[in-house]
C-alpha cells in the first residue's frame, strides 16, 4: 500500500460536527495567541506554527482515531519491540513499512515544536512530548476500540517528534544566530 492509499484509507472527510468543533477550538487557540502577542509572550512565528501544530494534531487524532471503526473489543499487545521481532524473525517488509510510517507520523509534529515554542529542545524532550502526544493516541484508540495499544507505536511516535524536533531545532538555531549576525 503506497502514502497516498493509506492517507485516503484513514482520512475521510470530516463531519459538519468535526468541522464545526475543530474551527471552534482553533479560534479560540488564536485568541489566546494574540492575547499572548499582545504581552509579548509570543512573537508571530509562535503563532503561525503553534496553530499548524494543533492542525497537524487535530488532523493525526482524526486519522489514527476517530475515522476508524469501534471494533467491538478492546485490543492491545503489551510486548515491546514485538513489531521489530516480526520484522527480523519473518522478514515482515509490511511491519518494517509500518514501524517506519508510525516514525514519520509524528516527525511534522516535531519539525513545528521548536518553532512554537522559538527555542531549541533537547533531544528527550522531542521524545518526550511525542511519547505524551501518542500515549493520548493509544489510549484513545484503547477506550473507544479503535485500534491496537501497543507501545511500540509509542517508542516509533516518540523516535519520529524526536528526530523531528532535532532538525528543527538545528534550523530554527541557524535562523536565530543569522538575524543575531545581521543586527
Amino acid at each position: 500500500m503506497d502514502l497516498y492509499q493509506i492517507f485516503i484509507e484513514h482520512n475521510r472527510p470530516w463531519s459538519s460536527f468535526e468541522v464545526i468543533c475543530y474551527f471552534v477550538m482553533v479560534i479560540l487557540l488564536f485568541f489566546i495567541y494574540i492575547f499572548l502577542y499582545k504581552c509579548g509572550k509570543v512573537n508571530k512565528v509562535q503563532i503561525i506554527s503553534g496553530l499548524l501544530v494543533f492542525t497537524y494534531y487535530c488532523i493525526v487524532l482524526e486519522s489514527t482515531v476517530f475515522t476508524r471503526w469501534n471494533q467491538g473489543y478492546h485490543a492491545y499487545e503489551l510486548e515491546v519491540f514485538w513489531s521489530w521481532k516480526d520484522v527480523i524473525r519473518y522478514h515482515s517488509k509490511e511491519m518494517l513499512k509500518e514501524n517506519l510510517l508510525n516514525m514519520a507520523l509524528l516527525f511534522p509534529f516535531g519539525l513545528l515544536l521548536p518553532f512554537s515554542l522559538y527555542k531549541r529542545l533537547q533531544w528527550w524532550q522531542g521524545l518526550v512530548t511525542g511519547l505524551i502526544a501518542s500515549v493520548i493516541i493509544e489510549v484513545l484508540q484503547l477506550v473507544l476500540c479503535r485500534g491496537l495499544f501497543e507501545f511500540d507505536d509509542m517508542i516509533h511516535n516518540g523516535f519520529g517528534c524526536m528526530l523531528g524536533s532535532m532538525l528543527a531545532g538545528l534550523l530554527l538555531q541557524r535562523l536565530i544566530d543569522s538575524n543575531l549576525q545581521t543586527e
